[in-house]
Order: C-alpha cells, then structure tokens, then sequence
C-alpha cells in the first residue's frame, strides 16, 4: 500500500471565532486506487485543529561573559537574550535576536529576576538584554532565572549563568627602567644586518 498526497487543506477560523480550537467534520470518505474509487465510506471523520502557538521555549545568550569596561569609559555594555520557541506544530523557529516577548505572546509573557544581591549585572525592560554599567560594582558568577505565567508555555530552561568581569587598579613595577642594547649580540643569522638584541626586564604586579 502506498500513500499518495492529493493537496493540502487550510482551515481559516474567523478571528472573532470564540474559542481556540475548532472540529471540522468529513463525510463521504473515499478509498482511491490511481484514478479509481474503489470504496466510499459513509462515516464521518472528525479533524481537531488549533490555533498555531507557542508551547515549548528555550532562553539563552551568545555572550555568556562580560567586562564592565563602563568603569573605563562609562557606556554601558549589554548582552542579548535570545529566545527559541517550539509551536504545537512542531516547528521551530529559527534562533533570532528577541523572537519573544513578542508579538505572538501577550505581554508580560516572560519574566526575569537576578538571583543574589543584583550588585554586578542589570535586566533591560522585558527580559529583553542583561547589563553592566558605572553604577555596578560586583563580578563573579551570576544567575538570572526565567519564568513564565502562561501555563500553556513550557520553558526547557529557567535560568542562564553569566559572569562579569571587573577591571581594577594595578600597579606595575619594573626591575630595571633602562634598557641597552648587548654589545655584540644580534638577533637573527646575519652579523650585519640583524638588529641588535636588547637587554630584558622582570615585570611585577602587586
């Protein structure tokens, strides 16, 4: 037996159509064999369709780690969050920048919160990027957790790990501040026209 695709059906459902789901009945179900009807069923079939909508949705970020350099030139420094979402359809949208909270989820669908103190990262308006700027002082390993207040809409993940780096002041001292050239000691194979080799100095960082 084989199974031979005749076309596909659309269903449109007005939009003031008061529920999400609707039946469509078929009568007169026929048995093909090529062009040859060979059996004609009098039952009726019915088909459940639903609405296309989000039911499974994974967060997560393309840059996991970030530096407040804010403290060196005061501009604040973000971090998209992405958001790839499964339809009940089973298709998958591509990963995209801020695909949801979107227009095909009411706000607020998603919401966010850092857990800890919230001294050394920021969550922009809507869960949409997280950030770093002059007024943040902490670094280190923070966790921000996502949920959701649509039952309907599972999250494969709840939370992204992010780390922020802090610059700080350093002193740098040198053993030695002037440096001279070794007299007779060339770098490379040629007495003549290599340069000359220099003296070397310890750096420390304290």
């Amino acid at each position: 037996n084989s199974i031979l695709k005749l076309g596909d059906i659309q269903f449109h459902i007005p939009e003031d159509y008061p529920g999400s789901s609707a039946s469509i009945a078929f009568n007169n179900i026929q048995l093909l064999a090529g062009n040859n009807v060979i059996d004609t069923s009098s039952k009726q079939i019915f088909v459940d369709i639903e609405a296309k909508a989000a039911q499974y949705l994974a967060i997560t970020s393309r840059r996991p780690e970030l530096v407040n350099t804010a403290h060196l030139n005061g501009l604040p420094v973000f971090s998209t969050i992405y958001y790839i979402t499964f339809d009940n359809d089973i298709s998958v949208l591509d990963l995209s920048e801020n695909s949801y909270p979107g227009n095909d989820l009411a706000t607020p669908d998603i919401d966010c919160s850092i857990e800890g103190t919230g001294d050394a990262l920021k969550l922009t308006p809507n869960c949409l990027a997280v950030s770093v700027d002059p007024s943040l002082t902490g670094n280190g390993q923070v966790l921000v957790s996502f949920s959701s207040p649509q039952s309907s809409l599972t999250l494969l993940n709840t939370n992204i790990s992010y780390h922020v780096w802090m610059p700080i002041d350093i002193n740098l001292n040198v053993s030695d501040d002037k440096l001279s050239p070794v007299e007779g000691w060339k770098q490379g194979d040629s007495c003549f026209d290599s340069p000359d080799s220099y003296q070397t100095s310890r750096f420390t960082v304290e």
